[in-house]
Parts: structure tokens; C-alpha cells; sequence
């Protein structure tokens, strides 16, 4: 799975065009997730224990944390990730100053509401979450969506 670990822990990837495609490809034949958030957004940060109780109560679940802050913002995102437990799960940031079309190539519904979730099953069925997870909603699916 190195196509889904940053190379090292701590090290944000650069999401562009495709990025998302790479995620998606790196995890075919398993159950993943995709968790876009921001430093500026309030209830992205309200979520990320599910995510740290995520990588603790399941491990063989991957999944990827998508900042959509700009790579000026690197910093910041990395702190936040600290903060929250988070500073060695695989991580990205957005890394194209067009972010409608970095949207666009994700979900071409997505205006951009965060925080935004794909929980994608392992055969490529896809859920997009708009707003909080919440840990009991994040179970469910995993007990009902093919794990491989």
C-alpha cells in the first residue's frame, strides 16, 4: 500500500488531478475512506476522533485525511493533525490553486461543503457524506459494506 502512505510519517502529499483516482486504486478490493477537511472549518475538527477511533479500532480499514487548504497552509495542517492524534495517518493537501476543478475530478457534485466524506466499499461503491461523521454511522457502514 505505499501509493497510499506518505513516504514518510508527517509528510503531507500533494493532492492534484488524479489524486483521488490514486487513492481509490491504491485500496481497490478493500473497504476505505476519504475524509476532505479544513483547518478553518469547525465542525472538521469536531470530527477527527472518529477518525483517530477509526485507525484504533480498525486498522484494516485505510484511511486517507484530504486537507483542502492550499500548500501555503502545510504548516497548519500538519499542527492540526498533531493536535488531533492524526500526525502519522496518511495525509494530503491540496496542491492546485483551481480547487473547483480539484472538486470537479472528485465528485462533480461537490460545491465544496466540508466536511465531506467517501466511504467507498470494497467493490468501489461509493457513499459522499456531507457534514459530521459520527463514530455509530461510521460502524454501521463498515458492518454492511463489503470489506473485500
Amino acid at each position: 500500500m505505499l501509493a497510499v502512505a506518505p513516504a514518510r510519517a508527517g509528510a503531507l502529499r500533494p493532492f492534484g488531478l488524479g489524486s483521488f483516482e490514486e487513492i481509490r486504486r491504491a485500496n481497490a478490493g478493500r473497504a476505505h475512506v476519504v475524509a476532505f477537511w479544513s483547518v478553518t472549518c469547525a465542525p472538521c475538527h469536531e470530527e477527527m476522533p472518529v477518525w483517530r477511533e477509526l485507525r484504533r479500532r480498525r486498522p484494516d480499514v485505510p484511511l486517507a485525511l484530504v486537507s483542502t487548504d492550499g500548500l501555503p497552509e502545510a504548516a497548519g495542517v500538519e499542527a492540526r493533525l498533531a493536535e488531533h492524534g492524526l500526525a502519522d495517518a496518511p495525509a494530503w493537501i491540496f496542491a492546485d490553486e483551481r480547487v473547483e476543478r480539484l472538486r470537479h475530478s472528485i465528485d462533480r457534485g461537490w460545491r465544496g461543503e466540508l466536511p465531506r466524506t467517501y466511504l467507498v466499499d470494497a467493490r468501489g461503491g461509493t457513499e459522499a457524506l456531507t457534514g459530521r461523521v459520527q463514530w455509530h454511522a461510521l460502524a454501521d457502514w463498515l458492518a454492511r459494506a463489503p470489506a473485500r
